[in-house]
């Protein structure tokens, strides 16, 4: 009811449901040493389905991956319908992202607050298919100190993304 006492009704499709983000896919670009103390060689792994194994610290992907430190690209891709339009809004909020993450959302850099790991990325997607990709980067724990179980660091996206739609 309108300040006049004009009744309008309107119909409106409702957001898509939240949808769990769980087809990824990892490549780590990992650092070794050169050949002196001022070289660093990037060494790229091969790629990841992390399908089965989940979100998880980059040693639980694979075990030779316990003693590295680099940059991981992670990537997924999913579907939004239900007439969806450019500009709607849609949060993606990350369980945990270590060391440090940058967000790309079908190819554009997006702000990622690093501390709550709640990014509002609407304006970037589009009806049908979306591509997010993720960069973690390393610090040099695991090469340096992860030696024992009770000294490799969690690096990577780990746990649950989610994106809500609103």
């Amino acid at each position: 009811v309108l300040n006049d006492g004009t009744s309008v009704h309107v119909t409106a499709e409702a957001a898509e449901n939240p949808m769990d983000l769980t087809n990824w896919t990892m490549v780590l670009n990992q650092w070794t040493e050169g050949e002196n103390v001022h070289d660093t060689n990037i060494v790229q792994s091969d790629t990841y389905d992390l399908s089965e194994t989940g979100l998880v610290p980059w040693y639980e992907i694979d075990s030779n991956l316990k003693n590295v430190a680099g940059v991981a690209e992670y990537t997924t891709s999913f579907e939004l319908e239900k007439g969806w339009e450019q500009g709607q809004g849609a949060y993606l909020d990350f369980t945990d992202v270590s060391d440090v993450g940058r967000l790309f959302v079908n190819g554009t850099e997006v702000p990622m607050n690093q501390i709550s790991l709640h990014t509002d990325i609407g304006q970037y997607l589009v009806a049908g298919k979306n591509t997010i990709v993720v960069e973690v980067s390393s610090n040099m724990s695991n090469v340096m100190f992860g030696k024992t179980p009770d000294n490799t660091y969690n690096f990577g996206i780990i746990g649950n993304v989610t994106l809500t739609p609103y």
